[in-house]
């Protein structure tokens, strides 16, 4: 059976479940975006690495043991290699890179749909079913500038281009593809 369908019966069978116990929707939408995040967020953390995760553990490893001025030699952005560095400071473990990266990552989603729809429910299937979820699996750097990217659309609503530009600049520095987005404001 494909993983993707399991997926969305869970979330369904999430939202079912809130919907018999929480009477008030407001109470219930939150829970269940919560634990539907949750739920996505431990599929992310507990997945074998494989594809460009098993390239960036390898440079996790790597700068683990590098001084910062060598591990900043590597060509990818800068950011993404502090992080790297930085994490592997903290804890030196492969699950809790995984892990925190995946936060990262799902944090963006998570807000963004809980700011701006109207229907959890069909935000949350959407998000996984369009791909934006299984960008994640794959794109690492990629999803980290779209978390920040999605944090930063409230600045676009405000009419603060420099916060909005500080963040897509941030963005930037964790993906290159992120400088597409700055136009949009």
């Amino acid at each position: 059976m494909n993983i993707g369908l399991i997926i969305y019966g869970i979330i369904v069978l999430l939202y079912v479940i809130t919907f018999i116990f929480i009477r008030e929707k407001e109470k219930r939408d939150s829970v269940f975006l919560k634990i539907s995040f949750l739920f996505l967020f431990i599929i992310l953390a507990i997945r074998e690495p494989y594809s460009d995760m098993s390239e960036y553990l390898k440079y996790f490893h790597w700068f683990h043991n590098m001084p910062l001025n060598q591990v900043m030699n590597f060509s990818l952005e800068p950011l993404f290699k502090l992080l790297t560095k930085f994490i592997g400071d903290i804890w030196f473990e492969d699950r809790f890179f995984i892990s925190l990266i995946d936060f990262i990552t799902i944090i963006g989603p998570y807000y963004f749909i809980k700011k701006y729809s109207k229907n959890y429910l069909l935000s949350v299937l959407l998000f996984v079913a369009i791909g934006s979820f299984s960008l994640e699996f794959y794109c690492l750097r990629q999803a980290i500038a779209t978390s920040i990217i999605l944090f930063s659309i409230k600045y676009i609503e405000n009419n603060n281009f420099f916060k909005f530009f500080g963040m897509g600049l941030i963005a930037f520095l964790f993906h290159k593809s992120a400088l597409f987005f700055l136009p949009i404001y």
